[in-house]
């Protein structure tokens, strides 16, 4: 029987106006880039030191590991597990929690982040015999819709960057980087302790010897000086343990391994705490400032230019997780349709749900060996065959040909009150839908070439297509002339399809209207994803029809709750590139498969059928005074330090998209979620 949870016994509080020093290491032997055979080494090099370093330099600790973790040193050192069991009785180290496998959260649906939390704090009971108290954001991606699923896990505060929250909010005073907050989410708030990229990088340069002692504690020292109120806290560091006298071998360009990292932060600590820049204790001691002032005020962390913050700089990005790697959207795809046979039969069997975490686990996504990958795919086709998980089968094409509206290059579809206005100059390009039960005018299709006046904007900026960008490569889209066939499809819709060729290889496309929405689908008959970004299914919404002042998007990003953004202020374009290799900056999680646009009046409704791919969404917006821009579109695929060329496609499952849209009246109150899944009780 698993041991009484505890919590951790708080140390002497040091007196208000001090400024608290905090140090976390986060563990992780899923380390995408560690070979199963090195795990008892990175135990040895790694692990065995950061419990060394609580008890030999007198400055208390926290470490934060997954449920998988801490399975895994348990059947290599078990040793390891009961020297921690007494230095958590002692006070000197705090647990902070995290998950049973690390996922990046708002990628993945609600149901499936409610089991991960669980059983996550089962192990954590069962092993160390402590309910953690805070909880370290996996990955540190943040969204609000996951403030509910803490909550509900047991948890009372989480951690989550500054940097990238305060990006987004230039308002805020610099002083709350100090103090402990509260963060809104789901009709919710939770405490929140900052951790602060700058300040993890600055501990890791100082660690791997490219920062002198001097120069470190000189940082530290600015930091503790600028605090004008008392009860202010310093995230000295949060992040990766695996990097000192360790290097994991995820790209060239880490530091050169020096000998004796753990000796240099001991004797930072130590200094740290020696010269009182800074008192140093525990995370759970900073919740006890949220009485101070300038502490406790409720804040949105997320906004519509940034909807899922991360950590460190934009390079490092959720689309990293959702559409790189080496097949990020050939994989979560797969896992999707698993979680949809779980999700569909009821399934309460904790054991499936387990497989299911470790195979959305972040790391198979980012900087994976060969050998890892080729037992992950293993894996993954295993549990496939047992769970009996196959692609959605391929719908048919047109079963007979009908007259429809021709006009010179368009073609026009009705159905009830929809109107739907195909360009086929440009493979058909959606140039205008109607619903007059709605509005009497066009609410998304195409803004020509001229519409904008300055030359930035001098372009036609369609809906409804494809583009594929290569690095020193033309595009490819779709957007050539065709001469579709159209008739009725199995279903009795009213349907065009057309086949596009292009150098990649064909495109199928076909466009099907029935009364209630538009069903838009691209099966792409391509021996391989090209390095680069493929974005398609752009929606590109009409401002003659909105009012610009009640814009608004809005989505799921892994809770149970719509999270809805108010589009105003400054441009911002998720998709807009960081660098010559890193394609895209943010982006849209649509973990219940919904993307929501529109105004007070209007809402146009993109549902994704997440069994053919589960893409990432890219919202762009320009401001303007009548002639704003607002497009969304779907990324299959983008760039970064973590893709391996081509993404291969075996031509029995060519890579597909499938959309469908409809337009609605918005409800007065905020836009309703669909029906919610279910929640593991915690």
């Amino acid at each position: 029987m698993a041991a009484e949870p505890r919590t951790v016994p708080l140390r002497s509080a040091a007196p208000a106006q001090t400024l608290r020093l905090l140090c976390l290491f986060h563990l992780n032997l899923a380390f995408s880039s560690l070979e199963e055979e090195s795990h008892a080494e990175v135990i040895r090099r790694c692990y065995h030191p950061a419990l060394e370093l609580a008890r030999d330099t007198g400055f208390p600790i926290a470490l934060e590991a997954t449920g998988w973790t801490l399975r895994r040193i348990a059947q290599l050192d078990p040793g390891w597990i009961e020297l921690l069991r007494e230095l958590l009785a002692e006070g000197s180290v705090e647990f902070v929690g995290s998950a049973h496998a690390q996922c990046a959260a708002p990628l993945l649906p609600a149901e499936v982040n409610a089991w991960n939390l669980r059983l996550g704090r089962e192990i954590y009971r069962e092993l160390l015999g402590v309910a953690p108290r805070i909880a370290l954001v996996c990955e540190q991606v943040y969204s609000p819709g996951l403030v509910p699923l803490y909550l509900q896990a047991g948890y009372e505060a989480l951690i989550v960057d500054w940097d990238n929250a305060w990006r987004s909010h230039p308002r805020w005073p610099a002083e709350h980087r100090l103090h402990p907050q509260r963060a809104l989410g789901g009709g919710s708030a939770i405490p929140i302790v900052w951790s602060k990229s700058i300040a993890f990088q600055k501990f890791q340069r100082f660690a791997h010897g490219e920062l002198s002692l001097e120069s470190y504690l000189d940082y530290v020292r600015k930091v503790a000086a600028a605090p004008a109120a008392p009860g202010c806290a310093l995230m000295l560091y949060a992040n990766d343990v695996e990097i000192f006298d360790h290097r994991p071998g995820r790209f060239l360009a880490e530091p050169p391994l020096r000998e004796g990292e753990w000796q240099r932060m001991a004797a930072g600590l130590s200094a740290l705490r020696e010269q009182q820049i800074g008192v140093p204790a525990l995370p759970s001691e900073a919740l006890d400032l949220l009485d101070c002032p300038g502490a406790g005020r409720e804040l949105e962390l997320e906004a519509p230019d940034q909807p899922i913050p991360v950590k460190k700089q934009d390079k490092y990005n959720v689309s990293r997780w959702a559409v790189s790697g080496r097949d990020d959207i050939g994989i979560n795809t797969r896992c999707w349709r698993l979680y949809e046979r779980l999700h569909r039969e009821g399934c309460a069997d904790p054991e499936r749900w387990r497989q299911l975490c470790e195979l959305w686990a972040s790391d198979f996504r980012t900087h994976i060996t060969q050998a890892r990958w080729d037992a992950y795919l293993a894996r993954l086709a295993a549990v496939e065959r047992e769970w009996r998980s196959s692609p959605p089968r391929v719908l048919e094409h047109v079963a007979e040909t009908e007259s429809v509206s021709h006009d010179g290059d368009a073609l026009e579809l009705r159905a009830g009150a929809l109107t739907l206005r195909l360009n086929l100059r440009r493979g058909m390009a959606i140039a205008a839908l109607t619903d007059t039960g709605v509005c009497q005018r066009p609410l998304l299709g195409t803004l020509e070439h001229g519409y904008f006046p300055t030359i930035e904007l001098g372009a036609d900026f369609y809906s409804g297509h494809l583009v594929q960008e290569s690095p020193l490569a033309h595009k490819i889209t779709d957007l050539e002339r065709v001469r579709p066939a159209v008739g009725r499809d199995a279903q009795g819709r009213l349907c065009a399809w057309a086949r596009i060729a292009t150098e990649l290889g064909p495109i199928e496309k076909a466009v099907r209207l029935d009364p209630a929405g538009v069903e838009l689908e691209w099966v792409l008959r391509w021996p391989e994803l090209p390095l680069g970004s493929l974005r398609l299914g752009h929606i590109t919404l009409l401002p003659e029809a909105f009012q610009a002042r009640t814009l608004w998007y809005a989505t799921h990003n892994g809770g149970f709750e719509l999270e809805r953004h108010r589009v105003a202020g400054p441009a911002f374009d998720h998709g807009a590139a960081v660098s010559a290799l890193v394609s895209c900056r943010q982006g849209l999680g649509l973990t219940e498969g919904v993307v929501l646009l529109g105004d007070a009046l209007h809402t146009i409704r993109v549902e994704v059928d997440r069994a053919c791919a589960r893409p990432l969404g890219l919202i762009g917006w320009i401001p303007g005074r009548e002639r704003w821009f607002l497009r969304l579109c779907f990324a299959l695929t983008e760039s970064d330090e973590t893709r391996r060329g081509g993404i291969a496609r075996d031509p029995a499952q060519p890579q597909r998209l499938r959309l469908r849209l409809c337009i609605e009246h918005t409800p007065r109150a905020a836009p309703a979620p669909p029906p919610a899944a279910r929640s593991p009780s915690a």
